[in-house]
């Protein structure tokens, strides 16, 4: 999961310094709602241990 979020993240790095615009904010927000939902996944399997 970890090495899919750092592609993403560097998919759009490399598609900014090419000149996409487009292209590197979809892949960004699509990074970032990856980073959102694992974090989301985390918290909530940490929450279901200390119970």
């Amino acid at each position: 999961m970890m090495a899919l979020l750092f592609l993403g993240w560097f998919a759009a790095f490399v598609l900014a310094w090419t000149g996409r615009r487009i292209g590197s904010v979809i892949v960004a927000l699509v990074s970032l709602l990856l980073c959102m939902a694992m974090l989301r996944y985390h918290m909530s399997e940490d929450i279901g241990i200390s119970l």
